[in-house]
């Protein structure tokens, strides 16, 4: 067995499920603050802290305004928490740290801790913590409600009062543990309506059969009219009326069709069925370059189609070794760009039925033109002359 590679140097490739990260959870609300001065407190008497500087507070819970409380800005259970080091007295029993709130009006103490009923030392610097759990509606507030029976006033530690400025010496925070729940989702209507489809209506999911008004203009039922012809290069129907620009013919009435491909920079192609007739156009154009010219590719008068066949022609009867020839006029190099070279078809010799009897040729003749010849190279049947039809195709 081969040795095991160092992974300092080469990567290993994971045998099992690669583990994915995965989001924690999302933040929850939590707001602490603390005093950094000494406060008096008057003996037998709860009297609430107050707070001068925040520690954190992403819910906005602490005001400076009202610095004796925190106040929930979103509903949903709380774990509240404050402390307090009193200083050093032997007279009374009690270092109380309460914490009471506001809920909707009614004031209640959630928690209280702190040593009661036994004396203290001039040593002892009681440390009082005290925690509660309490569900906050938006606006209810708590505070920290400090009590002694010193029998005069005592003093809780601020945060900048000892020489390590504790923050903990007097704080107050809270945060949440868990709202309520949240509003359910749109989901699916149920129950599931075959052929149709979930659509918004006034604010609520229903299903709907999908409407023409629902599909972008360009690839509705009948689409609206454009102003530029030049400007419709996104996919779809558009309507030309008499005054729209850049249609084939001046004043053209009719329906665009527009292929648009977004590679090598959008390839961009129309076709344009003419109004209340045969004709038919196209063109197209490439990224950013111009549009080229309108073709005509369907309907029209001579010389103005795209020349197909099959048409037929008979020179009458040719004598032996003798042609006849005829031209006919296309418009394959304007519309497509190249004079074809092919041309499919064949010859029905109508005095003797054998077609191998004459020959073809074809030839450019001008820019749209082909030039065909039929010419009588023998004759089985005596005379020395036949005659003969070419059945014609144009294509290439």
């Amino acid at each position: 067995m081969s040795p095991v590679p160092n992974p300092a140097s080469t990567n290993w490739v994971p045998l099992g499920p690669v583990p994915i990260a995965q989001p924690g959870p999302p933040s929850q609300g939590y707001t602490k603050v603390y005093s950094s001065v000494n406060q008096s407190i008057p003996s037998a008497t709860y009297t609430a802290l107050t707070f001068d500087t925040m520690i954190s507070d992403n819910m906005n819970g602490w005001s400076a305004s009202t610095p004796d409380r925190l106040t929930c800005k979103v509903a949903g259970w709380y774990v509240v928490t404050a402390t307090c080091d009193w200083v050093a007295g032997t007279t009374g029993t009690q270092r109380r740290l309460a914490l009471w709130g506001n809920f909707s009006g009614v004031g209640i103490a959630i928690a209280e801790s702190g040593p009661a009923g036994a004396a203290l030392t001039t040593s002892a610097v009681p440390t009082v913590s005290t925690t509660g759990q309490k569900f906050f509606n938006v606006g209810d507030y708590i505070r920290a409600m400090a009590y002694h029976d010193y029998g005069t006033p005592l003093s809780v530690y601020g945060g900048g009062a000892l020489s390590n400025g504790n923050e903990n010496y007097c704080s107050l925070a809270m945060a949440l543990a868990g709202g309520p729940q949240g509003p359910a989702g749109v989901g699916v209507p149920s129950p599931v309506v075959n052929g149709q489809w979930i659509k918004g209506v006034g604010g609520a999911a229903v299903w709907q059969p999908i409407a023409q008004t629902d599909l972008p203009a360009p690839v509705q039922g009948q689409p609206a009219a454009i102003s530029d012809l030049n400007n419709a290069t996104n996919a779809g129907w558009y309507t030309a009326m008499g005054s729209t620009a850049n249609t084939p013919t001046s004043g053209a009435y009719g329906h665009c069709r527009v292929l648009a491909l977004p590679t090598g920079g959008g390839d961009v192609y129309q076709v344009f069925s003419a109004y209340n007739g045969d004709s038919e156009y196209q063109r197209r154009k490439s990224g950013g370059g111009a549009w080229g010219a309108w073709q005509q590719t369907r309907g029209g008068t001579s010389g103005g189609l795209l020349w197909l066949g099959p048409f037929t022609w008979s020179p009458g009867s040719i004598a032996y070794n003798s042609y006849a020839t005829t031209t006919w006029t296309h418009n394959f190099n304007s519309t497509i760009g190249r004079n074809p070279s092919i041309l499919n078809g064949y010859l029905e010799d109508v005095n003797y039925g054998i077609n191998n009897n004459w020959h073809v040729q074809s030839g450019s003749f001008g820019a749209n033109g082909v030039n065909l010849f039929m010419e009588c190279i023998a004759n089985i049947g005596g005379g020395n002359q036949g005659t003969a039809v070419l059945h014609l195709m144009v294509g290439g």
